[in-house]
């Protein structure tokens, strides 16, 4: 598992080195798996797990720094497969002389970077606009501490750690995006584009990519344009993922996205083995997907591994969470993690490859929001008629409605109010929690706050983009296979903020666009589905086996003594009682995992103090 601990401080103060040589005294000697990156006066930085051609160190010249990850040249106009960074003198100057901006703007992937600046002995720490690999500090005795595993972060032990309860509180009300706050509240995220500058004794942040900012600075609406980016973007961000792995997992739901994926694997210039993994959902008594996963694979000659997932396992697992600076949903992981994995070293794969993030990328669903992103933009013409009966059929309503609609959220000058306003928390939460929750928003992404607005169905994508995702499961080994999210890399983000919603909804369809992009690419059954397949009564399942071991969690537990669960509530939804409405089993699943994370912190070798 790749990982990395990295320090910065202030060399000119011998207080300071001293505490840095103790923080990373034995890091190397306990842990062979530990190699020093760098080591300037001020910036130390560690890295283990190294994966050739996937997660690997990327020097700059003259020992200016590391870029620790995946990073890949930019995509060209013609969208050729980008080739793998190689950083110059000439390009480590511009990456220098920038302050890292250089890096973000002209190269692509999941990394993050730390960069020494001989002049003043500053440094600056860059994490990718898109990506999934994490990036965590917290500051001891003077000097910075930046990790991307808590669980296996020796300096951490030094710090007494105490519960950020206004996180905690947000997350059970509706699940966060990506904050800068963390569920610790000495531990901080650096956030998706964002420099942190460690010069002298200051800290200072600013954000280099901000999907606001990609939203508003181009609108793209001639579809034919739009059509062939997309294509040609896409193959060229799955073709250089592909470069990286000698042989995948690919997850084949039978969806959309998945079977695009699959599709253009098949295309990708390294020509990896793939093997095609179809998670059947028993409890789904109205979409069988595996049939339309069959048509992929077979049409690819892939060879097509079907899993049935099945509920009858326990829970207990939650007990042996790692510690992980946030609260996290760990139950598909427990229910199918190990049986994944074992496919996967069946077959010599090194990494998942999935479609997540398909939705929000091509803008599945979106309701009326297209038709009021173009009464944003474009004021009252007479095209809303035809893109309001886009909406409505879109929607399953009716046209005057989605007139109505598209009229009252596209005059808006502030259209993000009205999306937070639809927001509904869990029921579990009591009143007065919630209320506090909405004074803090939490669950507004940053790049909101320092950005431009843009259209309502902008910040509904944007939302949608904006989740925690990571390249390791929670209950990740050292051997297993790495997430790989080709939808959520930086230059296709880039090009599908910048194409209007209702050029997305092209046709009056939930992911029109990206539909007549494919059409060539995946079997016609697939392009005309209007279904996707439901995981609610597997959860109901899943919750069901373990509704005993769940009380046990939950009801004597901190969650109730801070009075964040209503704790008859959610011992009447657990057994079932139907009176009590608008409860979905996932919140109580998310309950669940998060009591079994603070267990998990408060009975570690560093213990959190309520």
């Amino acid at each position: 598992m790749f990982r990395y601990i990295a320090l910065t401080w202030d060399a000119r103060i011998e207080q300071l080195n001293a505490t840095a040589n103790a923080l990373t005294a034995g890091i190397l000697d306990r842990d062979s798996s530990w190699q020093l990156g760098i080591n300037q006066p001020g910036l130390r930085v560690y890295y283990a797990g190294l994966r050739r051609g996937s997660s690997e160190v990327y020097r700059l010249s003259s020992d200016a720094g590391v870029v620790l990850g995946t990073v890949f040249h930019s995509v060209d106009e013609d969208g050729t497969v980008p080739h793998k960074a190689n950083f110059s003198e000439k390009v480590t100057a511009s990456i220098v002389g920038t302050r890292g901006r250089y890096l973000v703007e002209h190269y692509w992937g999941r990394y993050v970077a730390f960069i020494f600046r001989e002049a003043d002995k500053s440094s600056f720490v860059i994490r990718s606009p898109t990506g999934e690999l994490d990036c965590f500090s917290t500051n001891i005795n003077g000097v910075r501490v930046f990790f991307s595993d808590a669980d296996q972060c020796p300096p951490l032990e030094a710090i007494k750690f105490t519960i950020n309860w206004n996180y905690v509180a947000s997350d059970l009300c509706t699940t966060l995006p990506e904050t800068r706050e963390t569920g610790m509240n000495e531990i901080q995220r650096v956030l998706h584009g964002e420099c942190i500058e460690c010069r002298g004794l200051t800290i200072s942040r600013k954000s280099y990519w901000n999907p606001c900012d990609v939203a508003s600075a181009v609108c793209i609406e001639d579809p034919t344009f739009a059509i062939r980016k997309v294509r040609s973007t896409t193959q060229a961000v799955i073709g250089a993922w592909a470069s990286c792995y000698p042989s995948v997992l690919a997850l084949l739901s039978g969806g959309f996205d998945s079977s695009v994926l699959v599709s253009l694997l098949y295309r990708a210039p390294t020509r990896p083995r793939v093997t095609c993994l179809n998670n059947r959902n028993p409890y789904d008594s109205v979409t069988d997907e595996r049939r339309y996963a069959r048509l992929v694979s077979e049409r690819f000659g892939y060879a097509l591994v079907e899993h049935e997932e099945r509920a009858e396992f326990s829970l207990e697992l939650l007990y042996r969470l790692p510690k992980l600076p946030s609260p996290c949903q760990p139950a598909f992981e427990i229910g199918s993690g190990e049986q994944r994995a074992a496919i996967a070293a069946a077959h010599e794969a090194t990494a998942y490859f999935s479609g997540h993030g398909g939705d929000q990328l091509f803008f599945q669903r979106g309701g009326y929001f297209p038709c009021a992103d173009y009464v944003y933009t474009h004021g009252l013409r007479p095209r809303i008629f035809s893109l309001a009966l886009d909406a409505a059929r879109i929607a399953g309503g009716a046209l005057l409605p989605a007139i109505r609609s598209a009229l009252r959220n596209g005059l808006r000058r502030d259209p993000l109010d009205a999306l937070l306003s639809t927001y509904r928390f869990s029921p579990l939460v009591p009143p007065n929690v919630a209320e506090h929750v909405r004074a803090l928003r939490l669950y507004v992404p940053a790049c909101f706050a320092r950005g431009p607005a843009v259209p309502l169905g902008k910040c509904w994508q944007i939302i949608g983009l904006s989740r925690r995702d990571t390249m390791h499961g929670v209950y990740a080994y050292h051997d297993y296979p790495e997430n790989v999210y080709p939808f959520l890399s930086q230059p296709l983000q880039e090009l599908c903020l910048q194409i209007a919603t209702y050029v997305l909804t092209l046709g009056g369809r939930s992911r029109g666009l990206a539909r007549a992009a494919f059409r060539a690419d995946v079997p016609a059954e697939i392009i005309n589905r209007n279904t996707k397949g439901f995981v609610s009564d597997y959860l109901k399942a899943i919750v069901a086996r373990n509704a005993g071991l769940m009380r046990s969690i939950v009801l004597d537990g901190a969650l109730v003594k801070e009075q964040l669960i209503d704790r008859a509530k959610f011992d009447r939804v657990l057994s079932g009682d139907q009176a009590i409405g608008g409860v979905a089993t996932s919140h109580l699943l998310q309950v669940a995992a998060t009591e079994a994370w603070i267990h998990s912190w408060r009975t570690s070798r560093v213990k959190a103090a309520a």
